[in-house]
């Protein structure tokens, strides 16, 4: 069967193994790249959009991601209410498409793991949590 994810990506793959190691039912998860969040985490997913180009609108003025279906938030005050209004969640982002309010998740919520590849560097992966105690902080490659 063809995937409809681009290529294979197991920055993505590791963070999701991660990710459900810890989480717990009702848990967000919000990431840019939905359709590899979906597949490698699943779960309530939120998609945080830097544009509008696989975003449409629906009836009710609602934003959703034309490839999953998932819902968007397309600004820093939408995620601003999402954290507020969910006691546990995940952010989950490579370094290249980083979601919006990067600067405010990296001063505001807990850094679980970065997981690096040797090449290219840009294709980190940050997990980020919040509602959590134990959040390690930890770098693996």
């Amino acid at each position: 069967a063809l995937s409809a994810l681009e290529e294979p990506q197991p920055n993505y793959r590791t963070a999701g193994i991660y990710v459900n190691e810890f989480r717990q039912e009702g848990d967000v998860v919000v990431s840019p790249r939905a359709a590899l969040a979906q597949e490698y985490i699943g779960g309530l997913l939120i998609q945080a959009v830097p544009s509008w180009e696989n975003a449409v609108i629906a009836e009710d003025d609602t934003h959703s991601d034309f490839y999953t279906g998932v819902p968007v938030i397309h600004s820093e005050n939408e995620l601003h209410e999402l954290v507020r209004t969910h006691e546990r969640g995940w952010i989950v982002y490579n370094s290249f498409e980083s979601p919006p309010a990067r600067a405010w998740i990296e001063s505001r919520l807990d850094l679980e793991r970065v997981i690096s590849p040797l090449y290219p560097k840009d294709q980190a992966v940050f997990v980020y949590s919040w509602g959590r105690d134990e959040a390690s902080g930890e770098s693996i490659r």
